[in-house]
């Protein structure tokens, strides 16, 4: 009887899903037929559809409970150049869609998790967004193009690639994500989520080309994953109030990745609910700036309880955390508790910290960057940056530095070599610091 009762639990904590293939339910694979109806009378059959070797040309598919996609090594999703195949706009206005219009971007979406639990995506295949079909990317983007990316004229495009939402028990695991015409992957509202062993690829300025963003989610562990984007890499936000079910942004580990972006690595932020528990280490970063915690428009009450370690960067900027001055109380807007440990490589400016909002506990320790100029070819910049010192801080109640090393290797001639870089800054504590040419801070 005890020997019954376990397999009983064991089937319950790990339902047995039926594999379907989904060519059995009329899907061709030859990328010119429209496959949308035959995938979602697979997946509507319930359980894990299987997707042989082959090119499936697909509008919006919706993913049900206790089932999800497996792609085999050559399967590609392909992403319908034709409106029609996506759902309707406004459908989606009033249940949780990221719909922009300031981004010109619609609420349709390719691949579509909506309150569903036990879901998986999975798989050697490929997710293919499409983006030719949409607009073209420009191949670099320099000094003398400027922004021009973000003025080139656009139709009609889908949004979130992949868009799971409010729901729970998700694994997205060993998939190819590529060309996305806006961001990649999109989990919003969601609990207990594993993100495993993805790759993320696209042209390099792709237009709000987002890769993973992790938005009001509870209970999320990513590791071992290779993200190329066309903006931010990585966003951690708390946007809960587009969520039927609010919650914030609580309890996420991001490990073993390597992000390669002209944007952000990571970028902290956006929203208004609190952000807190974020642990992030093991990371090698190609970025304008590694890791980016900004309370934009001041609408995050909270962001608290991150730790960033073992980082190796080639960066223009390496840790910022800058947001314009709310004045606002502390009890309203703080960020507190954040911690960077173990920063390795070159950046043009290594550490900039002027919150403008309550501020306390922040410390970095065991961090060597060596001095480099910008890299204009790689990152734009409309004029000469007028910073003053490779480490500036201003505003924080308890910064503590241990064990810093900046080597001048090839600095940006901007820095003043004998600037005090702190201001209004208490209980300050530096401890065996060596920033090269520049007096140390004003205890």
């Amino acid at each position: 009887m005890k020997k019954i009762t376990f397999i009983l639990l064991l089937l319950t904590a790990f339902p047995l899903f039926a594999m379907r293939d989904v060519r059995e339910y009329g899907a061709r694979g030859d990328g010119k037929t429209t496959d949308t109806a035959a995938i979602q009378k697979a997946i509507d059959a319930g359980g894990i559809v299987h997707f042989p070797a082959g090119t499936y040309l697909t509008g919006t598919i919706y993913l049900k409970s206790n089932g999800g996609i497996d792609l085999a090594p050559g399967a590609v999703l392909l992403a319908s150049s034709e409106r029609k195949d996506y759902n309707d706009d406004k459908a989606w206005i009033q249940n949780q869609t990221n719909y922009s219009k300031s981004e010109r971007v619609s609420g349709a979406h390719l691949i579509v998790c909506l309150e569903q639990k036990n879901v998986v995506i999975r798989g050697e295949g490929t997710i293919c967004g499409n983006q030719k079909a949409f607009y073209d990317a420009p191949e670099t983007v320099g000094p003398e193009m400027g922004w021009t990316r973000l003025k080139q004229k656009l139709g009609w495009r889908p949004s979130q690639m992949v868009y799971v939402c409010e729901s729970d028990n998700i694994t997205i695991k060993d998939v190819t994500m590529t060309d996305p015409p806006y961001w990649t992957c999109y989990i919003f509202g969601c609990r207990d989520v594993r993100v495993d062993n993805i790759r993320i690829t696209m042209p390099f300025f792709s237009r709000n080309g987002d890769g993973l963003s992790i938005d009001s989610c509870k209970n999320v562990t990513i590791a071992n994953c290779s993200i190329t984007s066309g903006d931010d890499a990585l966003v951690i936000r708390s946007c809960d109030f587009r969520l039927k079910n609010p919650q914030p942004l609580e309890n996420v580990t991001i490990s073993n990745c390597i992000l390669n972006t002209y944007c952000y690595g990571v970028r902290v932020g956006v929203g208004r609910a609190p952000v807190r528990n974020v642990k992030i280490s093991n990371i090698i970063c190609r970025a304008r700036i590694a890791v980016y915690i900004r309370q934009l428009f001041g609408r995050e009450r909270l962001i608290e309880n991150c730790i960033f370690s073992d980082w190796s960067c080639d960066v223009e900027q390496g840790i910022r955390l800058v947001n314009a001055k709310l004045n606002a109380p502390a009890e309203e807007f703080a960020v507190r508790n954040i911690t960077f440990r173990n920063f390795t490589g070159r950046a043009a400016l290594p550490i900039e910290l002027t919150p403008g909002v309550y501020t306390e506990n922040i410390s970095i320790k065991d961090c060597t960057f060596n001095l480099r100029r910008i890299d204009r070819s790689r990152c734009y910049y409309p004029r000469d940056p007028t910073w003053r010192s490779p480490v500036t801080a201003a505003g924080i109640n308890g910064l503590y530095l241990n064990n810093i090393r900046i080597l001048w290797d090839d600095p940006e001639p901007c820095f003043i070599r004998e600037k005090s870089i702190s201001k209004n800054c208490r209980n300050v504590s530096i401890v065996n610091c060596d920033f090269g040419k520049v007096r140390q801070m004003n205890k």
